[in-house]
């Protein structure tokens, strides 16, 4: 750990500094959500984020104890993007080098990797360069864990230990599972050469240029600024100061880190990306099928019975959930495999729940509708009604 006594810091940095050196440094990295605030002044979103990404390492005992903290996605349309770098940034200058992760293909390794660090007192872990569909109930629970309980490597004793891991995650066109997307912030980046060695860049930063000590003195003389604003001048207002709302179940994270994020000047870091690529791509798959499910005729009635099968017809022919559909096509549609089958209807359980419990509510427009479910096994159907926000029925 880097040496973080007030003598390192450049105590006659200002503010106005801090942050336009910042800005420089990060001009060339091509997010994809640039756009000018009411006062004229261009902020981008996945900027926000990265600041909030190194304030999370920089700021780690400023948080109270048993804060959950929100991890970070960082995810491109093309290799070469600069996502890892951007990782490094946030983690080298605090903790002179990031120690990366390959994504484990089984629960029961990403959960050995999880007790390994916590043992270690880590304050972040990384996964670099992943692919396609990433789920894992271990790393859900580590966001949401004040503590943690695991077991030592080889042993069959137990330990519980205080959980203060940031998770990094970056990846060329990943998806990830509704869960962890709810628990992280999203750093999108947007590559517009075809070929990205035609990129040009002005600026060369790599990770000696990380590791030298004056470039990680002045990147952490910056967020010593920032925080020292927040703290003496602002008067440590928190993020819904701004009117911008921390996540359910992240209130203190997101209040004190977007909160300093925002008296700097960087703008809403808590803002959820709205882009095709965000990653929660089951939301937006599952809000998309239910459209297409409410397209269909209600005969004067209020209610829609849906087959198992025909809901995978209209995946296969939307290309819904490319992640989960496992199996074969056939005759313009596609027959699942029983892993297929499986990993699909527990995607649908999470959205359709039994009628009993009156259904999950999607808007669109004027027209409300909620999804639920009867029966069992072959029986089962999805049932989709038409209602308002009273329980109407709308053709009444």
């Amino acid at each position: 750990m880097f040496d973080q006594t007030k003598s390192i810091y450049d105590h006659a940095m200002t503010l106005q500094e801090a942050t336009d050196y910042l800005r420089d440094l990060y001009k060339e990295f091509p997010f994809g959500d640039w756009r000018q605030d009411e006062h004229g002044v261009w902020q981008s979103r996945s900027l926000a984020v990265q600041i909030a990404a190194m304030l999370s390492q920089f700021c780690v005992h400023i948080l109270p104890k048993g804060a959950n903290r929100m991890g970070f996605i960082y995810n491109a349309n093309s290799q070469r993007s600069g996502k890892t770098l951007l990782a490094k940034m946030a983690l080298c200058p605090v903790h002179g080098g990031m120690a990366a992760q390959t994504w484990k293909s089984s629960e029961e390794e990403i959960t050995k990797v999880v007790d390994a660090q916590l043992l270690e007192a880590k304050t972040y872990i990384c996964f670099d360069n992943c692919k396609g569909f990433l789920q894992s109930p271990t790393i859900e629970a580590l966001m949401t864990s004040p503590q943690w309980t695991g077991r030592i490597l080889g042993q069959t004793r137990t330990f519980t230990v205080n959980n203060s891991v940031t998770v990094f995650i970056t990846g060329n066109d990943c998806t990830v599972s509704s869960d962890i997307s709810y628990r992280c912030l999203l750093v999108n980046l947007f590559v517009a050469d075809a070929e990205v060695q035609d990129r040009e860049t002005s600026v060369i930063i790599d990770e000696p240029w990380l590791l030298d000590r004056a470039n990680r003195i002045k990147m952490l003389s910056c967020l010593a600024v920032m925080v020292r604003h927040w703290v003496e001048v602002a008067g440590r207002p928190n993020a819904s100061s701004f009117g911008y709302k921390p996540l359910l179940g992240f209130e203190a994270w997101g209040n004190i880190i977007g909160g300093i994020v925002a008296a700097s000047g960087f703008g809403n870091c808590l803002e959820r990306a709205s882009i095709a690529t965000a990653g929660d791509n089951e939301k937006r798959d599952i809000t998309t099928l239910v459209r297409l499910m409410s397209e269909f005729s209600f005969g004067g009635g209020t209610r829609l019975e849906f087959r198992f099968d025909e809901l995978v017809k209209i995946c296969f022919d939307e290309e819904l959930f490319p992640w989960a559909m496992d199996g074969k096509e056939k005759d313009d549609t596609m027959v699942l495999s029983s892993e297929g089958r499986s990993r699909l209807g527990k995607l649908f359980s999470r959205y359709a729940p039994d009628m009993a419990s009156g259904g999950r509510r999607f808007t669109f427009g004027e027209n409300i509708y909620l999804l639920s479910t009867r029966g069992t096994g072959r029986s089962r159907r999805y049932v989709l009604e038409k209602t308002t926000a009273f329980g109407v029925d709308l053709n009444k």
